[in-house]
């Protein structure tokens, strides 16, 4: 997370941290995911691959990001978020070197490497 990243949230909790709500009010859950997803917009967090859903307050988190800080960081702007009750963060890190398609595929039930393939290598035989 850089420095910038850092200032934008201190400078959001500065401005919400005096925020008073009427008794009972209560954040619409797409009102929530517009929050958030507006923030991601401007955070600078490489988020093109994480989608968001909000049911009741609770956020779910999907998708991929190249580092464990970066899934962490975009933990801490949903947590920021005003209405939000709990986080479920199913962000997966991708790791150097691997690639989308190094799981089986649901429909075959074959490997990336196709029919054949030895999945130890992703090599076909006489490779």
């Amino acid at each position: 997370m850089n420095e910038d990243t850092r200032f934008q949230r201190q400078q959001y909790r500065a401005q919400t941290a005096h925020r008073v709500y009427p008794k009972g009010y209560t954040r619409s859950d797409e009102r929530i995911r517009e929050d958030i997803c507006e923030r991601f917009s401007h955070s600078g967090l490489p988020v093109g691959d994480v989608s968001v859903e909000v049911a009741e307050g609770r956020v779910t988190l999907d998708g991929t990001v190249n580092a464990r800080p970066v899934k962490h960081a975009i933990e801490d702007f949903v947590d920021d978020c005003m209405g939000v009750q709990e986080i479920d963060n199913r962000i997966k890190v991708q790791r150097p070197g691997q690639g989308g398609r190094d799981t089986m595929d649901s429909v075959s039930g074959k490997g990336a490497g196709g029919e054949g393939s030895d999945p130890e290598t992703n090599t076909k035989p006489g490779e």
